[in-house]
């Protein structure tokens, strides 16, 4: 996990590299063996707290992070909830940030931020739990954060509508429309509206590990198609913000046939999901909600603050009215 680099988080050589910067810095640059000797305290303190939570080195395994999964839930959920409340207290406290701003400095905030990746992907990887007391908890961590804030990715996109109608005055954009209009089609407008409706339904409990262990591979393959997605989104929009004629009708392309892919994924998956997905055998007669899916049609067993939530969001209507906006734009 920790030799993965770029996105997957900081690697122990990188670590040790910014470390010995920062310990030169304080030593050459002050002078103040006292102040090194700080520095190199905090830089070791660092370490062993990222042995801690993401493994140690050479294993780089066996992390309390690692221990966020559904088969370590089902064997114990002791351990697996000292793995929640670690991750927890990575997103949320301020000690670790402090830890890492004494020991690497200038190059603590991209250290934090690679190593938050890996702390979210293992909170994706125990959000499946079918565990209102567990599963509560690491949804509530996530939209925290920002990931599964679905009011927010709304608002988003309905600021992107309401911008839109300036940026389509420039030549690139009217450009970029005339492709839009030849290459995409009303189904692909509509899946694209209705991603968050998709996506939603994939933050679900799965009611047992048998059904989850048939859906994860899917799960991740769905996951890291979603990826590449905001990947692409980024690059577009990096090229709509410098009115870059050539390179925005190409990440346009590339934008749009790469959700299709991701909302194929996820259509597939979607259909894989069995109706008491949320709850286990053993809650369905108590505790229980009903999501009513669109895409396709189907119904879902869940937690009532789910149900509530789902409700709320009100998903499927907001998305037919993106889409009919997003139709009036393109065409």
């Amino acid at each position: 996990m920790e030799n993965n680099g770029g996105v997957e988080g900081i690697t122990r050589r990188e670590f040790i590299v910014r470390g010995g910067i920062v310990a030169a810095s304080a030593l050459f640059g002050t002078g103040a063996i006292g102040g090194n000797a700080a520095y190199a305290d905090a830089a070791q303190r660092l370490q062993e707290y990222r042995e801690k939570l993401f493994g140690k080195y050479p294993l780089l395994a066996d992390g309390m992070i690692e221990k966020i999964s559904y088969e370590q839930w089902k064997k114990d959920e002791i351990v697996f909830n000292h793995g929640v409340v670690e991750a927890r207290r990575f997103l949320v406290e301020l000690e670790p940030r402090k830890l890492y701003k004494e020991a690497l400095w200038d190059a603590a905030p991209d250290a934090w931020l690679k190593d938050r990746t890996k702390v979210i992907i293992a909170l994706l990887n125990g959000l499946h739990v079918p565990s209102l007391e567990y599963h509560g908890k690491i949804r509530e961590l996530l939209k925290a954060d920002g990931i599964l804030d679905f009011e927010s990715h709304k608002k988003a996109v309905e600021q992107g509508i309401k911008d839109a109608p300036a940026y389509m005055k420039s030549d690139a954009a009217k450009a970029a429309r005339d492709v839009a209009s030849n290459s995409i089609d009303d189904q692909t407008i509509d899946d694209v509206a209705h991603g968050l409706e998709y996506m939603y339904a994939l933050t679900l409990p799965i009611g047992n590990i048998d059904k989850y262990r048939k859906l994860e591979d899917d799960i991740r393959e769905t996951l890291r198609k979603s990826s590449q997605a905001l990947e692409r989104a980024k690059n577009l929009y990096e090229a709509m913000d410098k009115n870059d004629y050539m390179k925005t009708l190409h990440q346009l392309k590339s934008f749009m046939f790469g959700l299709r892919d991701v909302f194929n994924a996820v259509g597939r998956l979607t259909e894989k999901l069995p109706e008491r997905t949320g709850v286990s055998e053993e809650q369905k007669d108590t505790i229980v909600g009903k999501l009513h899916f669109h895409h396709p049609e189907a119904t879902f067993y869940v937690f009532p603050y789910i149900a509530k939530e789902w409700d709320d969001l009100n998903l499927h209507e907001w998305a037919n009215d993106v889409a009919t906006k997003a139709k009036k734009l393109v065409r």
